[in-house]
């Protein structure tokens, strides 16, 4: 499936990973409108000139056991999700990245303390981070069994603390982990947010991640590109597993799988001249 009007975007959030690789930047424009409408005609004219190229869009499906239950944050408290108080799998449809594990407990630790500017969420943002310092997270071999890819297992280093598949050349406000860290004759590509592949890493920590270009990606380990992921859970965890789908934290107990599979795909508008490798077959 390939949706035939082209997605353009502004950013307003906080993160703005998807405008930034689309080359719109990561910041909400100032002026956004400006005298005599000067400013969003500048805009307008942007996106007029804009190129077009393929963007995938990723399917993401949770499967709970029959104990099992979601919770989200809404209002700043965490509930039961409605829609899956009867039903025991949750899907999503995935544009920028996916991860199971401790960035993900820190997402939705945020959404309980969501702040009303960009700057202070930032700060929200490293305060959490700051706190699994003190309080490490449980590794990934402790509640996952394994990963697999058209029935062949992955060696994902579970040993870590968790892991992010990302469609994106950007992370976590603009961090492109999967470019930082350089490949070592493993025949992993640069990354292509249309070539129907998706990429994963793992990661030692949460702090490994705004360090990764001073560092040149230590504790960051490039695992698989391929186009379809599998993930199983050990029966023995009784603990919560935290998830998180485009910045929306999730928080699930009895976890029996998680599948990944590219949905379709879309056209977006990409700011001529930027520097990214993108599909570009039409």
């Amino acid at each position: 499936i390939c949706l035939k009007v082209p997605v353009g975007v502004i950013p307003f959030g906080t993160g703005n990973d998807f405008s930034r690789v689309c080359g719109w930047g990561g910041f909400t424009p100032k002026p956004l409108i400006g005298k005599h409408m000067c400013a969003f005609n500048r805009t307008v004219k942007n996106l007029s000139l804009s190129e077009t190229h393929m963007f995938d869009v990723w399917k993401i499906e949770i499967l709970l056991k029959n104990n099992g239950k979601f919770l989200t944050v809404k209002d700043k408290k965490e509930v039961l999700c409605e829609k899956e108080t009867n039903e025991k799998v949750m899907v999503h449809e995935m544009i920028n990245y996916f991860s199971i594990g401790a960035d993900a407990s820190i997402v939705f630790e945020f959404e309980k303390n969501r702040k009303n500017t960009q700057l202070k969420n930032k700060v929200e943002y490293a305060k959490q981070g700051t706190k699994q310092l003190v309080s490490a997270p449980a590794k990934l071999q402790k509640y996952i069994g394994k990963i697999q890819s058209n029935e062949t297992e992955i060696d994902a280093k579970l040993g870590r603390k968790f892991l992010v598949w990302q469609n994106i050349g950007s992370y976590g406000g603009g961090m492109d982990i999967w470019a930082i860290k350089k490949p070592k004759n493993n025949g992993l590509m640069p990354q292509d947010f249309g070539d129907h592949k998706l990429e994963l890493m793992s990661v030692m920590g949460t702090q490994y991640v705004p360090l990764s270009k001073g560092t040149g990606g230590a504790g960051i380990g490039k695992v698989a590109q391929v186009d379809n992921y599998s993930v199983s859970f050990k029966d023995d965890w009784e603990n919560p597993v935290y998830f998180q789908v485009d910045g929306e934290g999730i928080k699930a107990y009895g976890v029996r799988e998680v599948s990944i599979s590219h949905r379709y795909e879309v056209k977006v508008l990409v700011k001529d001249g930027n520097n990214i490798k993108v599909s570009k077959s039409l």
